[in-house]
């Protein structure tokens, strides 16, 4: 007969516990269908199921070790795909702070990112070449600009722009020269605002001269009046140029004060060495005559003894030849042809030596103060020259003080460097014993102070002097290699110092121990 089973069921018994039962049953055989019979199996739910929960975790388990592997494997995947993408990105990273020098590594894994990491080396590559090229011309810039600065800092001449008549730009030169204290003090400002106002319509002129790009002007003389009030003697030249923000004007400005000064220490020396050379002609052919007219009355002298009246007029002539003769030595001092005696002595000694003298010439309301220099050097020329100018420069001195005053005898050692000597153009750089000169009197105006070395010049009243004193020291500071300077300012004294040659190893060689008068 036929044999089947039944399907399993979870039974719960009265006492709780939980049961799977299982039926199988047969109807019998064909020859035998009364023989049939039927099996019931029960158990309980754990012992029935443990194989199936074996299994289960058995499973759980080998899939959670593929679910890892699948994990990982997509991990090491993506990490493999990706690590040209981070070489990419790291080097947009570095481009975007200015690294130029970077380099993506090629990949072949994918033809779409080789190609992208390819275009982006080549942009890279560009990208560097330009940045080295615009390096190369910003380093060669800053070069030409350092050069520019260095060169319009330390330039002696003052460069100024001008800009729709403002100053747009001033360097270092500029801002001295005109007296302020910083370049802002400038730009801004009208250029006229720098100048003399008598310099006011020439400075137009040439702006509007220059009204073409190129045009340059010649150059002129015109005076910057600073803030302090003070004004300088340029020499200004211009041209005129275009920019990308328009038209404008360079102007250069040069200091001529110094060139000034010694341009009228020239002439003065020139028209001081003129008027020797005919004075000292005119004195030579004169003192020849008065030679004649001196020796004539002597012998006249002689014969008029017994005649009163005679001999008086001729003692008159007498005396007024020999003042003729005293004259005319002047005039050979100032023209530099007297004869001299140089000895090597003590200017120290001598100026105590003639100070005795000078107080019972100059008075008591004179009072002489002496500020000797220790150890001063033994001066080389003519002592009696020496004493004969300082008696004349004390009684010069006694003559701007008539109220009386103080009248200061210095001496000390001075060297006059080079600059001094470019700025005097007479004197020798070197070592010189110096006598000052000094008085508390009047002084004399800046505009006559050119003149006092000029024979028959001077400051005194008519018939109260010659005007040959100061003539005759300078022709015997001159004609003993010396040098003497006027210093004065009216209302408060005149100082006057004479330089003579200091006593060289030669002088003490031929044995010219110091001497004094």
């Amino acid at each position: 007969g036929a044999i089947g089973t039944g399907p399993g069921a979870i039974e719960t018994w009265p006492d709780g516990r939980r049961y799977v039962t299982a039926s199988s049953r047969s109807e019998g055989y064909r020859f035998y269908p009364g023989l049939g019979w039927q099996a019931v199996v029960r158990q309980p739910v754990e012992v029935a199921f443990a194989p199936v929960r074996a299994i289960q975790r058995e499973l759980a388990l080998v899939g959670g070790v593929l679910a890892a592997l699948l994990v990982g494997m997509g991990w090491l995947l993506a990490a493999w795909i990706a690590q040209p993408l981070r070489a990419v990105a790291a080097a947009a990273d570095r481009l975007r702070v200015g690294d130029g020098g970077v380099a993506i590594p090629a990949s072949h894994r994918f033809a779409e990112l080789a190609t992208l990491t390819g275009s982006l080396q080549s942009l890279v590559d560009e990208l560097a070449r330009k940045e080295d090229a615009i390096r190369v011309r910003a380093e060669e810039a800053e070069r030409r600009q350092r050069f520019l600065d260095a060169i319009l800092t330390n330039m002696q001449d003052a460069l100024i722009v001008n800009k729709g008549g403002r100053i747009a730009f001033a360097n270092q030169a500029g801002v001295s020269l005109c007296g302020v204290g910083d370049v802002s003090d400038l730009v801004g400002r009208s250029p006229f605002e720098l100048f003399h106002a008598e310099d006011h319509v020439t400075i137009g002129e040439r702006i509007q001269a220059m009204q073409a790009a190129g045009t340059r002007v010649p150059p002129v003389e015109l005076r910057v009046v600073r803030p302090d009030g003070g004004t300088v003697a340029v020499e200004s030249t211009a041209i005129s140029y275009a920019d990308d923000t328009g038209p404008a004007i360079l102007v250069m400005l040069r200091d001529i004060t110094a060139r000034k000064q010694t341009e009228r220490q020239l002439q003065h020396a020139q028209r001081l060495e003129a008027v020797g050379q005919l004075t000292g002609g005119m004195a030579h052919d004169f003192n020849n005559l008065l030679a004649v007219v001196v020796g004539n009355l002597d012998l006249l002298e002689a014969k008029l003894e017994g005649d009163p009246d005679a001999r008086e007029l001729s003692d008159t002539a007498l005396q007024a030849a020999l003042r003729g003769a005293e004259l005319t030595r002047q005039l050979l001092a100032f023209s530099r042809r007297q004869v001299l005696e140089p000895k090597v002595f003590d200017l120290n000694r001598m100026v105590r030596e003639t100070t005795h003298l000078l107080r019972r010439t100059l008075g008591e309301r004179i009072v002489i103060r002496l500020q000797l220099a220790e150890a001063l050097w033994p001066a080389t020329a003519d002592p009696g020259q020496v004493e004969s100018a300082l008696v004349n420069l004390a009684i010069n001195a006694r003559d701007a003080m008539p109220a009386g005053g103080q009248l200061t005898i210095e001496t000390g050692n001075k060297h006059l460097d080079e600059q001094y000597a470019a700025e005097n153009i007479e004197v020798m750089p070197g070592d010189y014993v110096m006598v000052a000169v000094s008085d508390t009197g009047t002084g004399i105006p800046p505009e006559v102070l050119d003149r006092v070395f000029e024979p028959f010049f001077t400051t005194k009243a008519d018939g109260k002097g010659s005007g040959l004193g100061l003539a005759m020291i300078y022709g015997f500071a001159k004609q003993s290699r010396g040098h003497v300077k006027i210093y004065s300012e009216p209302g408060h004294g005149t100082t006057v110092r004479l330089y003579l040659p200091r006593a060289g190893a030669a002088d003490a060689a031929a044995g010219m121990a110091p001497t004094a008068v």
